[in-house]
């Protein structure tokens, strides 16, 4: 029997928990929005690869790199399709509340 391939693609984010910003690479079917796999209540997590995690707290500087990390949706406060390229994403300093 023939082994099923599943197509995924990388999809930049930037991801904000209460203390932290996220930017790294979620990788989404073909066709999937970043909304549907946020919403899907059958998955608890989110594997995010090359991550960059960086402090949002103006009285922190601290910053790590790992090349992959599981983010519990439940403590996602807002997630952004983008890239580091994106001038936009590097302006966002706090969440959007």
């Amino acid at each position: 029997m023939a082994e099923k391939q599943i197509l995924k693609e990388p999809t930049g984010v930037l991801i904000y928990l209460t203390t932290c910003k996220i930017f790294g690479k979620v990788y989404l079917d073909i066709q999937e929005r970043l909304t549907d796999y946020i919403n899907d209540t059958h998955r608890s997590f989110l594997p995010v690869t090359d991550a960059r995690i960086e402090s949002i707290s103006p009285t922190e500087d601290w910053r790590y790199e790992v090349p992959f990390l599981n983010v519990n949706k439940n403590y996602i406060v807002t997630i952004i399709p983008s890239s580091e390229q994106d001038p936009v994403a590097e302006k966002i300093t706090h969440p959007i509340r």
